[in-house]
């Protein structure tokens, strides 16, 4: 079903400003007032315990995609603020989102954070680098030896 564009109504019902139920122009500061806010209350004694934690979670993923600047800017978007905003909201909002969105000029460095994580990148050696062993070296006894016989059980007849 193709979505129905309307001044002023977010054909997109689903995303971080619907479910906090604020609209784009509100500043970042109050996301967290206004999640609690939003955030249901759970009421064990009607059964609804599951679907407030549901609820709350969808509060808290909202809030969370909306600390983001380069998600707060896709979410903005996707909510036409320009619609009813005037000229010089409209330009600021437009640098916000251009800054948010910048792509940086070189990748991030990435952290390694535990050697053990190089394993999985490292060849694995060939055969011919593993040298095996003298026999001797290895310790081990023939049947017959003077220290088989210790080790063997003796009974009495």
């Amino acid at each position: 079903m193709p979505l129905k564009w309307k001044r002023g109504r977010n054909p997109y019902v689903h995303n971080a400003f619907g479910a906090l139920q604020i609209g784009p122009a509100t500043p970042p500061l109050r996301l967290h007032a206004l999640a609690e806010k939003r955030k249901p209350k759970p009421n064990a004694a009607a059964g609804d315990d599951a679907d407030a934690r549901a609820a709350a979670h969808a509060v808290d993923e909202a809030q969370k995609c909306l600390r983001d600047p380069a998600q707060r800017a896709e979410e903005q978007l996707l909510a036409h603020p320009q619609t009813h905003a005037d000229g010089d909201k409209r330009r600021r909002l437009g640098t916000e989102i251009r800054k948010a969105a910048q792509v940086p000029e070189s990748p991030p460095a990435l952290v390694l954070r535990s050697a053990a994580a190089l394993y999985w990148f490292t060849p694995l050696p060939a055969a011919a680098c593993v040298g095996l062993p003298a026999w001797e070296s290895l310790g081990l006894c023939v049947p017959g030896d003077p220290q088989d016989l210790a080790l063997d059980i003796v009974f009495d007849r």
